[in-house]
């Protein structure tokens, strides 16, 4: 059972700050959609296809088309991959209006393809076919094997996988002004354009070296000022919409800790497609969940940008809103008069002036802590946490709530 003592929320807040070592090679981008049963094509010397029939009263024809030679192979395996890349657009020399059929006339032969529509390419990609006799793209993965450069506007120019950014992003740790510049040049829009504001894109940081920046048009994955994965896939929603109350205890955007992944699903709708081990995030990434091995809700977090509110004595509070009213910082410079105030409340304790929640029965119902290099104070009561900016104004950024079963 997760006990609700101090130093369990003292821990991620130490973390934070500590100055252990990164990780050399970037991270495994999880949500691939690459299952393990996959039909190796190189292991025949012809494919099957199925053609249009001439007379569109015959019916379909079933043929076999040769495989390419050895050197064709590697021809093209070595021309397009040199080819340069438009984001959403264009790679390897055909674009996301290529049917498959063309495709052939330009591509190598996939080094394996899945049941479920995805071709893999030693080109440097993966690429998922849509529904249909000759199917058109409807994702393209682009990993670091693809050596064309990616065309980005000035001051950053043409760039290839996985080399470094860093001396041209300058300083930019957010990569707000990187994300805003390149927005207007795939919009084809001036320099007033801010797709932030306009919540048409989205930055989601991992750590402190692993960025995942969302256009309408597609997705560019860095890591430590680098761009490691170009993925050509439609965002079509960036604005959170769930306003479903956040419940004290209970559930956080209507999710609950006994809730499986099939229901978190089925409320939320898809998930976002890079998983982080078994953490999955939601309408626009304003929702992130924790599931356990069992698929069972280990905890829930919302982040900037979610609607919901909680209600907290006569008022309601969502994230962006300041505590300062309830105990004011001046008067309570830990937050630990905060953290009592809170419980107090939320516990339906207001009327016992004796209350100490950090003396109950059974062991302490809330705990405080600070990170003074992020500025955040974190307070948890009961099984939820919410982090505050450690400041005079104290403006909620984030709120958790965790499974306490063992179970």
């Amino acid at each position: 059972m997760r006990k609700l003592i101090a130093s369990s929320l003292l821990l991620p807040l130490l973390s934070t700050s500590s100055s252990c070592a990164r990780p050399e090679s970037r991270p495994e981008v999880r949500g691939i959609g690459i299952p393990n049963t996959v039909r190796d094509l190189n292991a025949s010397q012809t494919t099957e296809v199925t053609r249009v029939p001439t007379l569109p009263e015959g019916g379909l024809i079933k043929g076999k088309t040769p495989s390419l030679s050895i050197e064709e192979n590697i021809s093209r395996k070595n021309k397009n991959r040199e080819l340069p890349l438009v984001l959403g657009e264009s790679f390897a020399g055909i674009s996301m209006q290529t049917t498959r059929s063309e495709s052939k006339a330009v591509l190598s032969e996939p080094t394996f393809s899945t049941d479920s529509g995805i071709d893999v390419y030693a080109e440097g990609f993966n690429l998922t076919w849509g529904e249909g006799v000759n199917p058109v793209p409807t994702r393209v993965m682009i990993f670091k094997d693809y050596r064309g450069s990616l065309k980005l506007p000035m001051p950053y120019g043409e760039v290839k996988i996985e080399e470094s950014l860093v001396e041209k992003i300058g300083d930019d740790p957010k990569l707000e002004k990187f994300t805003r510049i390149l927005a207007q040049a795939f919009a084809g829009k001036d320099g007033t354009y801010d797709c932030l504001l306009a919540e048409e894109c989205l930055i989601e940081k991992r750590g402190d070296a692993q960025f995942f920046i969302d256009f309408p048009q597609g997705t560019l994955a860095l890591w430590q000022g680098s761009i490691y994965l170009v993925d050509f896939y439609k965002n079509r929603d960036f604005s959170p919409k769930i306003t479903t109350p956040m419940i004290f205890g209970l559930s956080l955007a209507g999710v609950d800790t006994k809730m499986k992944k099939t229901e978190v699903d089925a409320l939320l709708g898809e998930p976002y497609r890079f998983a982080n081990q078994d953490t999955q995030l939601y309408d626009a990434k304003s929702i992130q969940v924790t599931f356990r091995a069992s698929g069972v809700v280990e905890e829930v977090k919302v982040l900037k940008g979610h609607q919901g509110k909680m209600t907290i004595g006569d008022k309601e509070y969502g994230l962006g809103s300041s505590f300062a009213e309830i105990s004011p910082p001046k008067d309570d410079a830990t937050g630990a008069k905060l953290m009592q105030t809170l419980a107090k409340t939320l516990f339906l304790k207001e009327m016992d002036k004796t209350y100490d929640c950090t003396k109950e029965e059974g062991g302490a119902q809330c705990a405080f802590g600070r990170d003074t290099k992020n500025k955040i104070l974190r307070i948890q009561v009961g099984n939820v946490i919410f982090d505050l900016s450690d400041d005079d104004k104290r403006i909620l950024t984030q709120v958790q709530m965790f499974n306490p079963s063992a179970s």
